[in-house]
């Protein structure tokens, strides 16, 4: 059962972003999360199936992965740590994004 939808959905956006900007495939985009994260490649496909959350930490690291890696938006960065209940967001958006 998927608990964190929307969350889900930002993990698969940030894997197929950062395939394409890469050249990576998704298995390879994932596996590079996996090692970033040290987390498997299988908590790697939970999360993308919305089934539980990273901790704070890890978030931090995927919203950072997201912006530097994969060149994905401030929208995507808001919308991840939204659905990701990240409880400070302005600040790390302004860190990674620019005020």
């Amino acid at each position: 059962m998927a608990n964190h939808p929307r969350l889900g959905e930002q993990i698969t956006r940030l894997i197929r972003s950062l395939a394409a900007v890469q050249g990576w495939s998704m298995t390879a985009a994932t596996t590079h999360l996996a090692r970033q994260t040290v987390y498997s490649t299988d908590m790697i496909y939970r999360w993308r199936q919305g089934r539980g959350c990273p901790p704070t930490k890890t978030i931090e690291i995927l919203a950072k992965i997201g912006r530097e890696e994969a060149n994905l938006d401030r929208d995507w960065g808001e919308s991840f740590l939204k659905a990701a209940s990240y409880p400070d967001t302005v600040d790390i958006i302004n860190t990674l994004w620019g005020a």
